[in-house]
């Protein structure tokens, strides 16, 4: 009899972990911004994390990347390697800049510029995240999680409203600018989301750290790294042990950067006084609320939790684009097209490029194509995207993959109607684009126009509905009692 009672008490569900490391090893082009930048070093490595779940026959795996998104070049790449259709993997990113593009083809630039090729890139990181993968599957071993929430201010909503009703993605550093602002934009989530787990001894072996902020501090910077989440590991791992594994999530974020709009001398006089880097104090911050989560969490340890995977597949439509919107892109081509011919003719010989010559040619040539993406949608009217998303329930929390660049009204709108105590949303579980809420679209912008938006809010409303049908579905209300 006590036997069957120890062996009903050891826990049931099995935890794997792995990292590894997919910082290039050669030039590379570094991702966004809307130019060409050609790597010039290594700030900070580049990593994987792979957290391995198995309860039952079911079993799921996280993997972070310290890239912009997931490509669908690199899921295919990493699925097809792998070539495990019995596991649901969950591949997501933390929308990093200062990283290369995994995927089959180099964006064109105008003019030619020598570093690796995204498709070489794709080899190597698709390899090195299956190796990550593999081994946190080898690693899985009976162990328990527990999970707590905190705050952490580590940046704010990045999009302003004027006196016109105009919305502006940052900015507010002039003075015409600051006498025209009216209100920030949207809402701000500050909330930081963690799961631990621990292995049969009850020692903490991993934390997944889910923030609604993209590691996007040093966006257009020309040196390789992770952005504050390096500093984020090294911070966490001084306080709780160098063999800890950190699994960082994107929450959704479309709306928000780790940036302060206004208030800046104020911040930069007390980053100053502290002797920190912006980095080093989200950092700081991250692993504050870290600190401030664990020890009261631990005793609520749980080995056998609800686990339970859905998948939702959608066909929603794509974003409709009127005519006005096309006679304004051409309108913005010309222009373009104009400073690019200027720039073009202006270079000089080959071997008198220094530097970063390239930057002013190229940023007019993408901005010249970006402005084409609105005519190449407004020949796609009245067909549909397909659409990915993950939901598991572990316990009383659940996790939500989606493939966007997702403003915050949609991820907290989730988060109210949702029957979990806790939900990690994550975004950027695919190619990305921005999705708006329906007050980002009457502000346009950028961030909130057929340009950067491939499906209008009424389809982010589906895709909600969507995800809140699924987590009541994982966890059904509990049926009222008739009165008497």
């Amino acid at each position: 009899m006590l036997s069957m009672i120890l062996a009903a008490a050891l826990p049931v569900l099995q935890i794997g972990w792995s990292q590894a490391d997919i910082t290039p090893k050669e030039k590379v082009f570094l991702s966004g911004m809307h130019k060409a930048r050609v790597s010039e070093g290594v700030q900070s490595p580049l990593t994987t994390t792979a957290l391995c779940f198995r309860k039952g026959e079911t079993t799921v795996v996280f993997v972070s990347c310290d890239l912009i998104n997931i490509s669908d070049d690199l899921r295919e790449a990493v699925t097809k390697k792998l070539n495990r259709p019995d596991l649901h993997l969950l591949l997501h990113a933390t929308h990093n800049h200062t990283a290369p593009r995994p995927a089959l083809k180099t964006i064109d630039y105008g003019v030619k510029l020598e570093a690796m090729s995204n498709a070489d890139y794709l080899e190597f990181a698709s390899g090195e995240i299956v190796k990550a993968i593999e081994t946190a599957l080898k690693d899985r071993k009976p162990g328990s999680v527990a999970f707590g929430v905190d705050e952490a201010v580590i940046g704010r909503n990045r999009r302003w409203v004027d006196d016109k009703g105009k919305a502006t993605m940052y900015g507010l550093g002039r003075a015409e600018q600051k006498e025209v602002f009216r209100h920030i934009e949207g809402y701000e989530d500050h909330s930081v989301n963690l799961l631990a787990t621990y292995d049969e001894s009850g020692k903490l072996r991993g934390v997944v750290i889910n923030v609604a902020m993209p590691s996007q501090k040093d966006q257009g910077e020309f040196l390789v790294s992770a952005d504050f989440w390096h500093e984020a590991r090294q911070e966490i791992r001084k306080r709780f042990g160098n063999d800890l594994f950190i699994l960082p999530q994107c929450a959704t974020a479309g709306d928000q950067a780790p940036f302060y709009l206004w208030g800046n001398a104020a911040h930069k006089r007390m980053l100053e006084l502290r002797n920190r880097s912006w980095r080093e104090e989200i950092a700081v911050r991250i692993a504050n609320a870290v600190g401030r989560i664990l020890p009261v969490i631990e005793p609520t340890r749980d080995g056998d939790p609800a686990f339970q995977y859905q998948e939702i597949r959608l066909e929603l439509p794509l974003i409709q684009v009127k005519q006005a919107d096309v006679d304004e892109a051409e309108s913005t081509v010309a222009k373009f097209r104009e400073e690019y011919e200027k720039q073009l003719a202006a270079l000089p010989p080959e071997a008198e490029r220094t530097g970063r010559w390239y930057v002013p040619l190229t940023r007019a040539w993408h901005k010249m194509r970006y402005a084409r993406t609105i005519r190449r949608r407004f020949e796609k009217q009245g067909e549909t995207m397909p659409l990915r998303l993950d939901l598991l329930r572990l316990g009383d929390i659940a996790f939500v993959t989606m493939p966007f660049e997702v403003y915050l009204d949609y991820g907290i709108q989730i988060k109210v109607r949702s029957p979990f105590i806790q939900n990690f949303l994550v975004q950027l579980a695919g190619s990305g684009g921005y999705l708006s809420s329906p007050r980002a679209e009457a502000g346009k912008g950028y961030g909130s126009n057929p340009a950067s938006n491939p499906i209008s809010s009424g389809s982010g409303q589906m895709m909600t509905e969507a995800i809140v049908k699924g987590l009541r579905e994982l966890k059904p209300e509990p049926e009222a009692t008739p009165e008497p």
